[in-house]
């Protein structure tokens, strides 16, 4: 069953976030890591699959309040 509108808006904007988080700017103090424990839980799987489909190594750990990745160089 495919997300709702505003369910797949949230998802997309989370996946944006975590990715240009991960990507990193001198401007931004704040870390996807940090970002990511303010993820709802029940995103986490449709986030993660979001930020594959974009390309991005980055996935957030279910059930934990850290991410593991780092994007590898192609």
């Amino acid at each position: 069953m495919a997300p709702s509108s505003s369910r797949a808006l949230q998802i997309e904007q989370w996946a944006q976030l975590l990715e240009a988080l991960d990507v990193g700017s001198p401007s931004i103090d704040t870390t996807a890591d940090q970002m990511a424990e303010d993820l709802p839980s029940e995103l986490v799987p449709e986030v993660n699959n979001q930020l594959a489909e974009r390309g991005c190594h980055f996935r957030v750990k279910q059930g934990q309040k850290s991410i593991l990745c780092k994007p590898s160089s192609h």
